[in-house]
């Protein structure tokens, strides 16, 4: 394996891991353990009308959602990362599951993760973030969401 390809798979690695130290920090709530995935400057969309400008804004939002609710998991998968240019992209799967701190009420999210990450001195971050939702799922004021909030119900089988 030549020099290029071995770099190419330690920043696959390193983005990779990213993915999930993100995933890690939110669960375990260390805010500055992101400071590691996200560049300052960054520029994130979560969903159709978040957009946020800086790492600052990112935790600043992502805070409002978990800060209201208890044990949470985001589950991460089928990470790919390419390369354009000077920079990586990447694409994930995220699974998060959200409980309420004093009862079992759980709102969950189907979402993709996308970043554009550049190289500096500690590593591959992200200079841009975006979360598509594909699907959410339960009790929006989990996470200090209004009831009304735009989910899908569970239904029941109607037995």
């Amino acid at each position: 394996m030549g020099d290029k390809a071995l770099t190419r798979l330690e920043a696959e690695h390193h983005i990779q891991r990213a993915y999930y130290e993100y995933a890690r920090a939110l669960d375990m709530r260390d805010w500055p353990a992101l400071d590691r995935v996200f560049t300052q400057d960054c520029d994130a969309r979560y969903g159709a009308d978040a957009h946020l400008q800086g790492r600052e804004a990112i935790v600043s939002a992502i805070r409002r959602y978990l800060d209201n609710c208890g044990p949470s998991q985001h589950m991460i998968s089928n990470i790919v990362v390419d390369a354009d240019g000077d920079c990586l992209v990447s694409h994930a799967a995220v699974r998060a599951i959200h409980r309420a701190r004093d009862d079992n009420r759980v709102f969950e999210s189907v979402a993709r993760y996308s970043g554009r990450w550049i190289a500096d001195q500690q590593g591959w971050r992200a200079c841009v973030w975006r979360m598509d939702v594909g699907f959410n799922h339960g009790d929006p004021t989990v996470l200090g969401l209004p009831a009304s909030a735009d989910v899908v119900q569970d239904e029941g089988d109607g037995s």
